[in-house]
């Protein structure tokens, strides 16, 4: 069986300009000594992990710490999700690949109960047969997660296709034998970021043929 691989955050679902809001409402709340931060200049910058990211945009950590600023993050997410949107072209493509016959998974550095809970909210859950997140909020690696899922399922690496919009959604696909990447910009990383991967870039999913 062919498998189709989602990302989650800016693949599936809409969340850029809030993380945007929230991380400027966070910096100004906290009198911190960060620029504020455009759609252009997150996109330019996002990366993996997370903790770079703040590094490269000078937040100082060792007067707020990493793991302050996601707990915060998170908190402030949770508050807002409900409002947010799928993104373009979804809809389409998902019942698109379950019509084909593909098994469907969501694979998210999301924290498993989060993105269980976001998922159902979503009303897309009957698409998936798995959703695989992580066991904290701080956006670690999904290699491990995945690699398990896949050797406890036996899937073979050939027969997936990954949905990403990050180099990171690409490196994790390469490091769990998967070819077949398409990149998606627009999310969480421009088109010229996730050009540099090699990888094939679409504008939305509305470009899937």
């Amino acid at each position: 069986m062919k498998t189709m691989i989602w990302d989650f955050n800016g693949t599936i679902i809409d969340d850029v300009q809030l993380c945007i809001d929230i991380e400027n409402q966070m910096v100004k709340d906290w009198n911190l000594q960060v620029p504020f931060i455009t759609k252009e200049i997150y996109q330019e910058n996002f990366c993996f992990p997370v903790i770079h990211y703040y590094q490269k945009m000078g937040y100082d950590l060792t007067k707020v710490s990493y793991e302050q600023i996601s707990y915060e993050f998170q908190k402030r997410f949770d508050q807002g999700y409900q409002q947010m949107d799928l993104c373009l072209g979804f809809q389409d493509r998902v019942k698109q690949f379950q019509k084909e016959g593909y098994r469907q998974v969501i694979l998210s550095a999301t924290q498993q109960s989060e993105l269980d809970k976001q998922v159902k909210h979503l009303n897309i859950d009957s698409f998936f047969e798995e959703v695989i997140g992580i066991q904290d909020n701080l956006a670690h690696s999904k290699v491990q997660r995945a690699m398990s899922w896949m050797e406890n399922n036996q899937i073979n690496p050939e027969d997936c296709t990954y949905l990403g919009d990050t180099d990171h959604d690409y490196e994790v696909a390469k490091a769990i034998g998967i070819d077949r990447i398409y990149l998606i910009a627009q999310g969480h990383q421009s088109a010229s970021v996730l050009e540099k991967t090699g990888a094939c870039v679409l504008k939305s999913l509305l470009e899937w043929h």
